[in-house]
């Protein structure tokens, strides 16, 4: 069996070539050389510009009033066992409560989590934290 490989050799397959690197378009803002602007000849499409003001929030002729939904109201809530975890946005552990009755401030509300700032902690801070973990402080 060596004695095959030895007389066969090593088989490697062809050395990777990779595309050729594609034309550069002008960027946005920039006109095309030769042609006045228009890169590849056709036609610029026409906007009718009151039906394109009429797509903008807020613009003049708008009968609706554009609301900004209000600023949670914050509210100071205790965990109701210990230990928990506060997690960051991306589900990554920043602090441990050990005790429960710890006092936090509610920051913000979801279906199943609660935003929260620790204030007593040291470091303070600020994430995430299981809803059914906390309630209203008295």
């Amino acid at each position: 069996m060596l004695l095959v490989l030895a007389l066969v050799g090593c088989w490697r397959p062809a050395p990777y070539t990779p595309p050729p690197p594609p034309t550069e378009e002008p960027a946005a803002g920039e006109e095309a050389e030769g042609e006045g602007g228009k890169a590849d000849g056709a036609p610029e499409p026409e906007v009718d510009a009151p039906a394109a003001e009429a797509d903008v929030p807020g613009a003049e002729g708008d009968d609706e009033e554009v609301v900004t939904p209000a600023p949670f109201p914050a509210y100071k809530a205790v965990t109701v066992q210990g230990p928990v975890t506060i997690v960051d946005d991306y589900g990554k552990p920043i602090a441990i409560l050990d005790k429960p009755q710890w006092e936090l401030e509610v920051r913000g509300e979801e279906d199943i989590r609660t935003r929260v700032f620790c204030g007593t902690c040291n470091p303070q801070v600020e994430g995430w934290l299981q809803a059914h973990l906390l309630e209203r402080a008295k």
